[in-house]
């Protein structure tokens, strides 16, 4: 038994504590006074008659915490409670913002692992492999991982495409990058729209690689998907 709540009158709460700390060890019942308090919502005298209540037991004048909860009469007792504990939870939110999710790759794209008959494996991999398995039963012609040399040697920050569909845009070779994105991960919960974060990571990858893609004679297919499914 972790906590005990008694609504009765003065005096019978009075005699049920203490029979709960007079009888309550015989049964393993241990009341600790110093975490216990009586709220009397209107004044009563009785309450600070000599034997009525123990003098280790708080007597709050404005209110109690039942349960992390308000328990008062009082407006300002119960909106200040309620007024931390937002104000609390509004701190571990932006705090779970600024960690560092284990989902994603150096790149912010990608989730990490895929648990299944598979075993434990890159999810963005499993789609990756999925794809080319289709392609490769629809007798499309596609490369995994193919090394394109984008943008030249200079530019580090590039990779290889995914997959590279061979003459698939009227005799164009079409790169495939794929990015798995995580709906959960964006900064405002408030701000949660379906698809938002499959459509901004498909924005991106155009921003970034369409453009270069073209220069050298290629063209460029995001592949878009969530944790969620979509």
């Amino acid at each position: 038994m972790d906590n005990y709540t008694i609504i009765r009158d003065t005096l019978v709460v009075g005699k049920v504590l203490e029979l709960i700390i007079e009888d309550g060890p015989h049964c393993g019942l241990h009341l600790n006074v110093n975490k216990t308090d009586v709220f009397l919502p209107k004044k009563d005298p009785r309450s600070k008659l000599a034997g009525v209540f123990s003098p280790n037991i708080a007597q709050p004048l404005h209110g109690a915490k039942l349960l992390g909860e308000p328990a008062s009469v009082d407006f300002n007792f119960s909106s200040e409670l309620v007024r931390k504990r937002v104000a609390k939870t509004i701190v571990l939110i932006d705090t779970i913002a600024k960690i560092n999710d284990p989902l994603w790759d150096i790149y912010g794209d990608h989730n990490v692992s895929y648990a299944g008959i598979i075993g434990i494996k890159h999810r963005h991999n499993v789609v990756r492999d999925t794809l080319v398995d289709i392609c490769f039963r629809s007798r499309i012609l596609a490369g995994k991982e193919v090394d394109i040399s984008l943008g030249g040697g200079c530019d580090k920050s590039l990779r290889l495409a995914d997959m590279l569909l061979y003459s698939w845009d009227e005799g164009l070779d079409v790169c495939v990058d794929l990015i798995g994105s995580s709906p959960l991960t964006q900064t405002g919960v408030v701000d949660f729209v379906p698809s938002h974060a499959v459509i901004d990571a498909a924005h991106r990858k155009r921003v970034k690689y369409e453009a270069k893609c073209a220069n050298i004679g290629y063209g460029f297919l995001p592949f878009s998907f969530s944790s969620l499914r979509e």
